[in-house]
């Protein structure tokens, strides 16, 4: 299923694609890191990252209560130079995207595949 996802994903944003990761209550796994993005990261980072990302889906987890517009399928996080997104499969896991940022980022493609592969 992801490898599935990893795949279309690479199709989709080609070299802008950085990182695709899995995370659940207890752990993540890494499905795909561009290597010049590895290099800047070491698992204490990413450590830290996965237990933010984790405590973010928890502290949101009320939002599509509050907020009239069918069931949240990503949650978009845009920086300077990258575009996150966060695209929950259950109350603890998801998968976490990472691409460059550029005029023609394929975000809602992305999401699209998501819905239609995980």
């Amino acid at each position: 299923m992801v490898e599935e996802f990893t795949d279309e994903l690479r199709s989709l944003a080609g070299d802008e694609l950085r990182a695709v990761a899995t995370f659940g209550k207890l752990d993540y796994e890494l499905a795909f890191v561009r290597d010049d993005v590895s290099e800047g990261y070491n698992r204490g980072d990413l450590d830290d990252l996965y237990r933010t990302l984790v405590s973010d889906r928890i502290a949101n987890d009320d939002i599509d209560q509050q907020l009239p517009g069918g069931e949240q399928q990503a949650r978009i996080k845009v920086f300077e130079d990258v575009i996150v997104v966060i695209i929950p499969i259950g109350r603890y896991e998801g998968v976490f995207v990472s691409l460059d940022r550029g005029p023609d980022s394929p975000v809602l493609d992305i999401v699209d595949a998501a819905e239609a592969t995980l």
